[in-house]
């Protein structure tokens, strides 16, 4: 369009602007969101925790899977769209609700063993 801007006034539209508008979009949406969705786990994991290695552990193991699943993806060129913008968020939370789990239960039996 540059090539073409001296012989007057252009304006971008249909499918080529679509498409530009929305990867922009997305990338604006997802670090604003991305960052939103660790302040919340973080605060989170701080208030039912309350120890930094149970804070740490569920992120570093999301950070991990997301990480992983990124590098697959990327391999089998998978095309990022407005619905798997969002897939590492989801995976995310079902990685970290996991680990919660996880830790109650051995917090749980850690306990039960030293009260014995």
């Amino acid at each position: 369009m540059t090539k073409f801007s001296d012989s007057g006034k252009l304006y971008l539209g249909g499918t080529a602007m679509i498409a530009s508008d929305m990867i922009s979009f997305i990338k604006s949406d997802l670090q604003y969101f991305a960052l939103g969705v660790l302040l919340m786990f973080i605060v989170t994991l701080s208030v039912i925790f309350r120890k930094p290695r149970w804070v740490l552990m569920p992120l570093v193991s999301s950070a991990l899977i997301a990480i992983f699943v990124i590098g697959f993806l990327g391999w089998m060129d998978w095309r990022v769209t407005v619905v798997s913008s969002n897939f590492i968020s989801l995976l995310l939370i079902i990685s970290i609700s996991l680990t919660m789990h996880l830790i109650v239960r051995y917090q749980e039996l850690n306990e039960k063993i030293l009260l014995k």
